[in-house]
C-alpha cells in the first residue's frame, strides 16, 4: 500500500465542500489515490508543453493547454 503524498484530511473537506454528507475513510482513500494519479498524469502533459517551448520552469499556462487538450499533443502541427 503506498503512502498518500495528499493529505486525507484536505480531500475529505473538499468532499464535503463538494456537497458529500457522510464519507467513508475508503471512499476519501481512493479519492485521494484518483487526485494523486491526476495530478502526475496532468504533469507528464505538461512537461511536453513545457519542453517544446524550450524552457525549464512549468508556468500556469502549461497547465491550461495541457488540461485543455486532455492528452492530445500535437506540438509539431505547425512545422
Amino acid at each position: 500500500m503506498r503512502k498518500n503524498r495528499i493529505p486525507l484530511k484536505i480531500v475529505k473537506c473538499l468532499m464535503k465542500e463538494a456537497g458529500a454528507k457522510r464519507i467513508s475513510k475508503s471512499a476519501v482513500e481512493a479519492m485521494t489515490r484518483l487526485a494523486e494519479d491526476n495530478v502526475m498524469m496532468l504533469t507528464g502533459r505538461v512537461l511536453v508543453f513545457m519542453e517544446h517551448a524550450n524552457r525549464t520552469t512549468l508556468q500556469a499556462e502549461d497547465v491550461r493547454i495541457a488540461q485543455t487538450n486532455k492528452g492530445e499533443v500535437n506540438v509539431c502541427s505547425q512545422v
